[in-house]
């Protein structure tokens, strides 16, 4: 009985092993460095990271890598945790129809009525509310959305790009599937 209690004792003293005091605990890695792209500029993410006693020099290397250091810190870090869900709920608690502890149904639920009629900036916010979950059954939600959210990335990106719009890309694994193929247009830049 005694060990029971000084178990239950020891999980309430430490909030990082709490549900409720760590969001994103749980988060997928793909879904969290996401999130944390899309909510965070380059030097926001370094700030909060040297408010969480990371000092690094990052203007040499890979540019993912102070988001990286942030997932990496939020996963395992309560304080931080919290102070980036506290940054999430400033930006998209207003723009979600349901409320910050709805159930997975009601996210679902949400998610499927409003996606196709959502801006990207409604869309994070539906995954902050799946990542932020400890969960598991939140998981499958989470990857749904982070997919949605990459391939509108993508089609923006086709559109917007002078470059990449020239092109008309299908590859075998595309023409495979449908019986109609359209002519491959490629059109070479000159520098």
């Amino acid at each position: 009985m005694d060990s029971a209690n000084n178990r239950q004792n020891s999980r309430s003293s430490d909030p990082s092993k709490d549900r409720t005091e760590h969001p994103f605990r749980e988060a997928s890695q793909e879904g969290l460095h996401l999130l944390i792209r899309v909510v965070l500029e380059r030097d926001e993410v370094i700030d909060f990271l040297k408010a969480f006693g990371v000092y690094e020099d990052f203007t040499a290397g890979r540019t993912s890598l102070p988001y990286d250091r942030l997932a990496s810190l939020v996963r395992r870090d309560y304080r931080s945790a919290n102070a980036l869900d506290s940054r999430c709920d400033l930006r998209f608690a207003d723009s979600i129809e349901v409320g910050r502890s709805c159930s997975m149904f009601e996210l679902a639920q949400a998610w499927g009525q409003a996606r196709s009629g959502m801006d990207d900036f409604e869309a994070t916010g539906y995954l902050w509310m799946a990542a932020r979950s400890s969960y598991g059954c939140y998981r499958k939600l989470e990857t749904v959305i982070v997919k949605e959210i990459e391939c509108r990335a993508a089609r923006s990106l086709m559109r917007n790009s002078p470059g990449l719009r020239d092109h008309v890309i299908h590859s075998p694994v595309a023409r495979s599937r449908t019986r109609k193929t359209q002519p491959i247009t490629i059109k070479a830049q000159v520098a």
